[in-house]
């Protein structure tokens, strides 16, 4: 259910989740919500957020249920607008991963090394690892969410002949540098009150990742040297 690999199927889903949700609760509570169908357009400000929303979720129904929770809780009696959605994708990814992944140091580090390389530098959210290397922290990071896969073969536009793994960054990874230090000029806002405005969080355009082949050796070279990021300041 992956957004980027089929959207029409993946906002369906979702809208279909929202909706048998709804019914199942409001039948607990004894509440006639009447016809479920309409619940999105009055749930959400435009058809527009309840498809960022589907994006942020990133294919993963706990996800959506956490964030939608979070937003409806940011939204009061309001209808959820994109800047409440976007606070919301932050402050999960804030308590629910990011407080995980940095209670291991090499996961902490590793991610913030990521995002500096593929974001900071390369201006995307996704990247790729030859599908011959194996990471345990990569793996980590996986399993924690913050990191999801696209593609497991894909091409490199300088590599020929190779086969590589497309990994790309949590939504609410990407969101959670609004609210740091690392902002890039140009592509991020770099204060705390950014979170409430509109920013564009990256397309996962291939054109943009194809290049992006990460070199995970020099990530331990640097660490060795003490050179890798050892956290972030807000």
């Amino acid at each position: 259910m992956v957004f980027d690999n089929n959207e029409v199927r993946a906002v369906q889903f979702f809208k279909r989740l929202i909706e048998n949700h709804a019914a199942t609760v409001s039948k607990s509570l004894d509440i006639d919500l009447g016809e479920t169908e309409g619940i999105i357009g009055t749930a959400f400000t435009q058809q527009n957020v309840f498809t960022e929303f589907v994006r942020a979720s990133e294919g993963v129904p706990r996800d959506a249920m956490h964030v939608l929770a979070l937003a409806a809780q940011k939204a009061n009696d309001a209808a959820i607008s994109m800047p409440t959605l976007r606070s919301a994708a932050l402050v999960f990814f804030q308590q629910d991963k990011y407080s995980a992944i940095q209670s291991n140091p090499a996961n902490r580090e590793m991610l913030d090394w990521i995002r500096d390389e593929v974001i900071g530098k390369r201006r995307t959210r996704a990247f790729l690892l030859p599908v011959n290397v194996k990471d345990e922290t990569i793996d980590r990071l996986f399993d924690r969410r913050a990191l999801h896969i696209k593609s497991r073969s894909m091409s490199s536009a300088h590599r020929a002949g190779e086969r590589f793994v497309v990994y790309k960054l949590d939504y609410g990874c990407y969101a959670d540098l609004v609210n740091t230090n690392k902002s890039t000029t140009g592509m991020l806002l770099a204060d705390l009150d950014a979170v409430q405005a509109d920013f564009d969080v990256p397309d996962d355009d291939a054109r943009s990742y194809r290049r992006a082949v990460l070199d995970i050796a020099s990530f331990y070279e640097k660490r060795a040297a003490g050179t890798a990021p050892t956290g972030r300041t807000t």
